[in-house]
């Protein structure tokens, strides 16, 4: 069994890649499923039963939140798609298996002065530039913290100010770059960046010791400058995409620009992901319902 799933976690880190974070949860997941078949003496994929894998999902939804138990069973359902699709069995006993819908629990949206607030960290040391001009792209560019911290120099376009980004299934969009984010982001590259690179990296964002930043880096920075600037409210990396997309979507920005710049692969989920508060959509809904009248009128 191990060696399918070996050849399983190969085929979605390679062939059809998905994002890093997506592997490694996948293959944790995988491996808690290979246990459980384990105790039942399961050592082929072939004696695999629908009422099995029921089971399993059943001892899952006791121990874990519906979140963590949907995205179990995905990898599941998708590693026994995979051993159909690839002749390792002839029938996917997981297809009628009922994956529990997700619970979506946005972030709350940082107000304007919130984001003034969390930006305002007294910028002195090097240390200081290089985590103001992170804070810069997640929150104006919207970007994951996995698109950031593996930003090239070959996807940094800037006579045109803009990003081409690598998402996830390495599937590209491009970013424009606001003049605000530009300066702290060329600042850190032509002021702080050449102190610390000790080897030739193509890699925007290096440590004092030249290595590529982490992504625990980026997520205990945010906590860091968070105490530090006495912000009360909860933030994290996401809570900035989702505050940007929150802001553009008040502004009235299609949703269509809006599911570009994120990388949505589907509108539903950009939909989902900023959604609207009730004065935008009273707005919105009042404009339209008077706009026809006045034309009439004319």
């Amino acid at each position: 069994m191990n060696h399918l799933v070996e050849d399983f976690i190969y085929f979605i880190q390679f062939v059809e890649p998905r994002s890093e974070q997506t592997v490694i949860a996948y293959k944790r997941d995988l491996k808690q499923y290979v246990s459980y078949l384990n105790e039942l003496e399961i050592e082929n994929v072939e004696l695999i039963t629908y009422l099995m894998i029921v089971d399993y999902v059943t001892s899952l939804q006791s121990k874990y939140k519906p979140n963590t138990v949907s995205r179990k069973v995905t990898a599941v359902k998708q590693f026994h798609n995979y051993c159909v699709r690839y002749g390792k069995v002839k029938v996917d006993v997981s297809e009628h298996v009922q994956n529990r819908a997700r619970t979506t629990q946005l972030p709350k949206a940082l107000t304007v002065s919130e984001i003034n607030q969390l930006l305002s960290f007294e910028k002195k040391e090097s240390k200081d530039f290089l985590d103001y001009a992170i804070l810069m792209l997640l929150f104006r560019g919207g970007l994951r913290v996995s698109e950031c911290i593996q930003l090239k120099f070959t996807q940094v376009y800037q006579e045109e100010r803009w990003f081409r980004i690598i998402g996830k299934g390495n599937k590209e969009r491009m970013v424009p770059l606001t003049e605000d984010a530009f300066e702290a982001l060329f600042y850190y590259i032509n002021n702080i960046r050449p102190t610390y690179e000790k080897v030739k990296s193509n890699y925007v964002f290096i440590n004092q010791k030249g290595n590529n930043i982490s992504r625990q880096y980026v997520h205990r920075m945010i906590q860091l400058r968070r105490a530090e600037t006495n912000l009360k409210k909860k933030v994290s990396a996401h809570t900035l995409r989702h505050t940007l997309a929150t802001t553009l979507l008040e502004q009235e920005v299609d949703l269509r620009v809006i599911q570009e710049i994120f990388g949505h692969a589907d509108i539903s989920t950009t939909q989902i992901y900023t959604h609207v508060n009730k004065d935008q959509m009273k707005k919105t809904y009042d404009k339209y319902i008077s706009d026809p009248f006045k034309k009439e009128g004319k």
